[in-house]
């Protein structure tokens, strides 16, 4: 993590080198940074960063994954910049690209462009697209569903909440269980 030091580094630059890799070889593991993040190596503190995501797997140089997904708020048809591990997302990106692939926990960006990627590199939202954000969700509890069922047809369906019908099925994103 340090082969990349420079001043300045804070903790959180060296951690989110450390994330990727650890959870690249070991993906049950993700260590986790407790403290402040902003913190500089050897002393001082940093401004507050941006938000964003890390590229955690790069498919060639026409594809990255992220490490956010629909409940980040990631939505196909999103836009994002891609700038090099530890930058402050100041200046201009080294890459733009299109989320194509959203699920629970990550998102693929097509590149606009072939582009080198690395390892931690920071991805910042630049548009978002809301087309469809729907989460399939599968209720073991016979009570829950039967107290759902009944809130959803009080006032007509919610517009929040679908609930199948007996017979039919999808492919549940989420499950609760006792």
């Amino acid at each position: 993590a340090l082969a990349n030091y420079r001043p300045g580094i804070t903790w959180a630059d060296i951690y989110d080198f450390v994330q990727v890799n650890v959870h690249a070889v070991y993906p049950a593991q993700t260590p986790q940074l407790e403290g402040p993040a902003n913190v500089q190596l050897f002393g001082g503190v940093a401004g507050q960063a941006l938000r964003y995501f890390l590229v955690t797997e790069v498919d060639g140089d026409q594809f990255v994954k992220v490490d956010g997904g629909v409940p980040a708020g990631l939505g196909v048809g999103a836009r994002v910049a891609i700038y090099p591990p530890t930058s402050d997302l100041n200046g201009d990106p080294i890459a733009q690209g299109e989320i194509v692939e959203v699920k629970v926990d990550h998102a693929w960006v097509k590149l606009d462009q072939p582009t080198t990627i690395d390892m931690a590199s920071r991805a910042r939202v630049t548009s978002f697209a809301y087309a469809d954000q729907t989460l399939a969700v599968a209720i073991a509890d016979p009570d829950l569903r039967a107290q759902l069922r009944a809130a959803n047809s009080g006032d007509g369906p919610s517009a929040f909440l679908y609930i199948l019908a007996e017979g039919e099925s999808i492919t549940p994103q989420y499950r609760v269980v006792n």
